[in-house]
């Protein structure tokens, strides 16, 4: 009598009996159900189980490579945080359109949350152009910058933590406003920045806003970083398509001394779709180039800037 038995990766084994297999059966216990394993059964389990191990030492792998960029980019702030601090100290034209949006909230104390503040200069512009009263609280890596920041700004809230996890455990409809300068661009990895996009929308009240600069892949950046972007390019090549071209480490020099920083450079069109599958209604997204205009065209660019509001959308 022929007896079909399912196996637990879904196969239908005939027995005929036992000798006329010629070799011995096994099972594996599932549950509250005996599997069988065939001889050949037994070497596809292997190469399943070799698979599943590959698997996890390459996520190990990822992670480990995403907390070393971080740590470095800890380390390269809180190193050369003086230098740097001195550098963001010229006029700001791309904080004008932060503040033009925070103003039509016509809320009397926002709440602004900043991820990526830095030594503050985003606050300090608010500070100088901003005649209302609001809530602050800066969040960053670098203990070196919010130094600087905590010095400048005493009365402010700051906390040198990194920002997707800051993110992950806050609260639900926190703030009115977050604002991030050039530092989601140094995110590693899309599941980062698609997690973070969402924990955002979670915090923000409704009719709250997102706003957001970024370094953008302009003629300058692709004459400037042209080494560093063949590398890219050739990265992704070699991995079969899972490294992205767009990330991309950017070099500091100091002296003899020469650094390097992780960035990924957004397309608009991956920032709106990021924006859209976190729930968010895209306001405005353009470049903006080196003189602060607004532009479409990304060779003139110096960066790429969006408002999204977290809203009821009727379609």
């Amino acid at each position: 009598m022929v007896t079909p038995i399912s196996t637990e990766y879904g196969h239908i084994a005939m027995i005929v009996s036992a000798y006329a297999l010629g070799k011995q059966i096994r099972y594996k216990t599932v549950g509250a159900n005996n599997i069988l394993i065939l001889p050949d059964q037994r070497s596809f389990l292997l190469e399943k189980k070799y698979e599943n191990t590959i698997k996890r030492k390459t996520l190990y792998s990822q992670y480990s490579t995403m907390q070393k960029i971080k740590s470095d980019l800890a380390h390269f702030y809180t190193e050369n945080a003086k230098k740097y601090y001195q550098t963001r100290q010229k006029h700001w034209t791309d904080g004008q359109y932060f503040l033009d949006y925070i103003k039509s909230l016509n809320l009397e104390k926002p709440r602004i949350l900043e991820l990526g503040c830095g030594g503050g200069r985003f606050l300090s512009y608010l500070k100088e152009h901003w005649s209302w009263d609001f809530e602050y609280h800066g969040v960053d890596l670098s203990e070196g910058l919010l130094a600087y920041a905590s010095e400048d700004h005493p009365e402010c809230v700051f906390s040198c933590e990194d920002m997707s996890v800051f993110m992950q455990n806050a609260g639900q409809e926190e703030y009115d406003v977050i604002v991030a300068c050039a530092s989601f661009q140094h995110l590693p990895s899309v599941e980062e920045r698609r997690n973070l996009l969402k924990n955002c929308y979670k915090s923000l009240k409704y009719d709250g806003i997102l706003l957001m600069t970024n370094w953008s892949l302009s003629s300058w950046f692709l004459k400037t970083y042209r080494k560093q972007v063949a590398r890219s390019v050739l990265m992704r090549i070699f991995s079969i398509g899972k490294k992205d071209w767009r990330d991309i480490y950017v070099p500091w020099k100091q002296g003899e001394k020469t650094e390097f920083r992780f960035y990924h450079l957004f397309a608009l069109a991956e920032l709106k779709e990021f924006l859209l599958t976190s729930g968010f209604v895209v306001e405005e997204l353009s470049f903006l180039d080196k003189k602060g205009e607004k532009t479409l065209d990304r060779r003139k660019s110096n960066n790429s800037f969006f408002c999204a509001k977290k809203t009821v959308f009727i379609g």
